[in-house]
């Protein structure tokens, strides 16, 4: 990756490395360097279904799931079947009552954080 290191800052403690266009930060240089490739329209590997581009191969194989019709995750309330293990988590807040995230210039609330985002983006046009 060309440049690379106008992209980071090495830091010490638990921490090795911040990635300097969104702060996000890394323990290893080889994960920041992974992370990277997400600000660069380098998408290599291509889904032979849809042709829809990914940075890594994990990330081409976790959409592929999608193309086929296993869904191994079981909803223990309704036993609506997910393919991922995290939209199972996600599925499983629409059977509580808890609103986690709440809209700092009004008082809506929100089960999901894309949801307080989407509000704010709405209602606030932040």
């Amino acid at each position: 990756m060309a440049h690379v290191n106008e992209y980071y800052k090495h830091l010490k403690g638990d921490v090795g490395a911040l990635c300097l266009v969104c702060n996000v930060a890394c323990q290893h240089w080889n994960t920041l360097q992974r992370h990277l490739q997400t600000h660069i329209n380098f998408r290599p590997f291509t889904c032979d279904f849809c042709g829809r581009t990914f940075f890594s191969q994990s990330k081409l194989k976790r959409h592929q799931v999608i193309h086929n019709d296993v869904k191994p995750y079981k909803c223990p309330v309704c036993d609506r079947r997910l393919g991922r293990t995290e939209h199972l988590k996600r599925h499983l807040l629409v059977h509580t009552d808890s609103k986690p995230f709440g809209c700092s210039g009004c008082s809506h609330t929100t089960k999901r954080l894309d949801g307080i985002r989407r509000h704010i983006k709405r209602k606030h046009g932040v």
